[in-house]
Order: C-alpha cells, then sequence, then structure tokens
C-alpha cells in the first residue's frame, strides 16, 4: 500500500485496480480507510465517508477535508493554491485517481456548461416550462405573447425573453 514512498500514481493506480480489497489505506493522518466501490464506468465510488453536501468528507490532522482532493494528493502530488480538483467522470463520489484533474474554478464552470450538467431548463428547480412547451412557443408566430403568457402561466416578459433566445438558450 501507499505510504507516501517513492510508488508512482500511475503505478499505484494499476495496482489499486486489480485488488480485490477496494480501499485505500489512511496514512496513519485519518481514523478510518477509505473505501469504495467500483462502478461499470471505471469509478471509484467513495463508500466509507459520506456527507450531505454530496462529496465525500474526511478529517485529515484536525481538518476535514473532500476525499477526492485527498486522494489526488497521496497519487499525483500537491494542489496548488487557486486549483481545484476537476472529475473528468463527474460523479462527485468518484475518488480514482485517473478521473481527477487539477484545473481551475473556469475550467469547472465550462466542464458543467460543456456537460449540460448546470441547473438550466427543466434542471431548473425554480422552471414553469417544460422544453416541450418552449418549443411550442417558439413555432409559434400567430398568437401574441399576452396570450400565450395566459395559456402557459408565465409572465409576457417570460415570452419575449424565450422568443429573443435570452432564456432557453439551448432550445431552438
Amino acid at each position: 500500500m501507499h505510504t507516501g514512498d517513492s510508488l508512482s500514481g500511475q503505478n499505484e493506480v494499476r495496482r489499486h485496480a486489480s485488488m480485490d480489497s477496494s480501499s485505500i489505506p489512511s496514512t496513519g493522518r485519518s481514523h478510518k480507510d477509505i473505501k469504495y466501490a467500483l462502478t461499470e464506468k471505471g469509478c471509484w465510488e467513495c463508500t466509507s465517508h459520506h456527507n450531505r453536501s454530496g462529496y465525500p468528507k474526511i478529517w485529515i490532522n484536525g481538518q476535514r477535508e473532500s476525499v477526492h482532493r485527498y486522494v489526488y494528493r497521496l497519487y499525483k502530488g500537491d494542489i496548488p493554491k487557486g486549483m481545484i480538483i476537476r472529475h473528468t467522470c463527474d460523479n462527485m463520489k468518484c475518488i480514482n485517481p485517473a478521473h481527477l484533474l487539477l484545473g481551475t474554478h473556469g475550467d469547472n464552470v465550462r466542464d458543467r456548461v460543456e456537460r449540460h450538467r448546470g441547473a438550466i431548463g427543466e434542471h431548473n428547480g425554480r422552471h414553469k416550462l417544460t422544453e416541450t412547451q418552449v418549443k411550442e412557443i417558439l413555432c409559434d408566430i400567430t398568437t401574441s405573447k399576452m396570450a400565450l403568457a395566459r395559456k402557459y402561466g408565465v409572465t409576457p416578459k417570460n415570452i419575449r425573453n424565450i422568443k429573443q433566445h435570452k432564456r432557453w438558450r439551448y432550445v431552438r
């Protein structure tokens, strides 16, 4: 097991991926080993450390930290100040070092937008329209904004913003 010696992260990743026991040892700085389950997509989903935020947390030297950040440092090295650890798999429980990538907050936002993971459209908890309804609004060129607003239970301003592609921009 990795205890801070000179084993390279890639060799350690291969070694863990082929092991029957799905755990990463604590290096004496944490009170319990990190256990994980392998998924079909190759993720190592942390099963031993749970948190309401969705990101597994661990206590290291008296401070609470995300398990994926701890695993990144263990396998790949220090995290420079101002940098974050991104998941290439979009699985917040994943701690597979091969799925963890150093980046900026801007990189993470760009990932979210490109992968359509943001709270947009029907994924926004405050949405009042469905994507199908938005398509109907966009295709309707004869009904007034006021009538469309009444029909769909929104304001005329919402209808105008949809028609001008200021809202629901990705729907065509």
